[in-house]
């Protein structure tokens, strides 16, 4: 991760075809705000970290590379996708497999997430061994609506663990079942 006066910048887990590593840039509070490679499919930001991961480790998956950085650093678990909240891929539930982890969803809470919340579950919810959607105690506003702004408002990560712990499961999928046809009822 680097700053050089305008833009951040943030290696990607891949390499161009040149050789060169993969980078996303971006600029706060100016647009676009981010540069993702033309050249680079969406990724899985952090998915190596999951490799080491003991099983049963609570894994959160965010909406932002910074984001991610920071509950890394808060000392948790956490991936993110590298083209924003709306994308989660189903290759992406390979990272997941084998591992028997537990798997909190955490978007920012400005109601454009649902999308993308919806998107993780499908894809996670056969594989890791729990899955919590967590809301954020914030009013969803512009300076209220994500985990930077939970932490400048003064929560912890034990306070982060608590909210996470207290919040249900997501439920299994009811399983419907196509009507029988008059066939189908004959012996």
């Amino acid at each position: 991760v680097g700053f050089d006066g305008s833009y951040f910048t943030i290696p990607l887990p891949t390499t161009l075809t040149d050789g060169k590593l993969a980078v996303k840039r971006h600029r706060r509070g100016q647009q676009p705000k981010a540069r993702h490679p033309a050249n680079v499919s969406a990724q899985l930001y952090g998915a190596e970290t999951l490799k080491d991961a003991p099983n049963g480790s609570l894994v959160i998956v965010t909406g932002g590379e910074f984001k991610r950085l920071l509950l890394v650093q808060m000392g948790f678990v956490a991936v993110s996708g590298t083209t924003g909240e709306g994308t989660f891929l189903p290759e992406w539930a390979e990272s997941f497999r084998g591992k028997d982890f537990d798997g909190a969803i955490l978007y920012d809470v400005d109601g454009k997430s649902e999308i993308g919340i919806q998107k993780v579950v499908d894809v996670l919810y056969p594989i890791v061994k729990t899955l919590r959607i967590v809301r954020l105690p914030l009013s969803g506003k512009a300076d209220e609506k994500d985990i930077n702004d939970y932490v400048r408002a003064g929560h912890t990560a034990d306070d982060l663990r608590q909210l996470i712990a207290s919040t249900e499961p997501v439920p299994a999928p009811e399983v419907r079942f196509p009507p029988l046809g008059a066939d189908e009822l004959s012996d």
